[in-house]
């Protein structure tokens, strides 16, 4: 049906000008809320390509600081360790002082005492080496999982913008083939009787343009 702008004989006009506008508000309104939901879509994305982003560093930034806490627990570990192999020498050789009647039972034992304390050491420290191992794999699990759940989001999101897009242009692209445009410039020679609200059907001739210039018309004439 037409909804807007008329032909008009005798009107000069150009190519590219508005003869008829079909109604098109159904595609209108449907476009508009398509439109919408795309410029919603945008600072979803942009924010969720910020917080993935965020994930992607903090899980560089957790994985380094797990690095070097474990190579300072490492290095305890060593320390200790040594400390135990002394400890242990000397315990060795408090006994034998004992056996020979060298080494009193106080001192003895406050050297196997020791020994025993570093060694208990080196098992704190070997315990909390297995304890930031855990921990730090749990914590990257725990990120790898939200880094998922948000690459999924974006995909999600990703494919809801073609779709939203692909809709908007379609709709775009039915809303100007509502529109009829004048193929050249000239003057409107005839034009059919249109008002707003009349319908009518495709390829229907609406009406015939007459270049500009001069008009030149050529006929044949039988002899006699």
């Amino acid at each position: 049906t037409i909804g807007g702008q008329r032909v008009k004989p005798a009107r000069d006009v150009r190519a590219g000008d508005v003869l008829v506008e079909l109604d098109a508000e159904p595609e209108r309104l449907l476009y508009q809320e398509q439109r919408a939901i795309l410029d919603g879509l945008a600072p979803r994305i942009a924010t969720l390509r910020q917080e993935i982003a965020a994930e992607q560093q903090a899980v560089l930034s957790s994985r380094e600081a797990a690095s070097a806490w474990q190579a300072e627990l490492a290095a305890e570990l060593d320390e200790a360790e040594a400390a135990a192999r002394l400890a242990r020498a000397e315990a060795d050789r408090a006994s034998r002082l004992r056996q020979g009647g060298l080494l009193s039972e106080a001192d003895f034992g406050r050297v196997t005492a020791a020994a025993e304390q570093t060694r208990a050491e080196v098992s704190q420290r070997r315990n909390a080496m297995t304890r930031a191992d855990r921990e730090h794999l749990v914590h990257e699990q725990d990120r790898r999982v939200r880094l998922q759940r948000l690459s999924h989001e974006m995909s999600a999101l990703d494919s809801s913008r073609a779709e939203t897009t692909a809709a908007v242009d379609r709709l775009q692209h039915a809303i100007d083939r509502r529109r009829v445009l004048a193929p050249a410039s000239g003057t409107l020679g005839e034009a059919a009787v249109l008002r707003p609200g009349a319908f009518v059907s495709e390829g229907e001739r609406l009406g015939a343009i007459v270049p500009a210039g001069v008009v030149r018309a050529i006929a044949e004439y039988s002899p006699g």
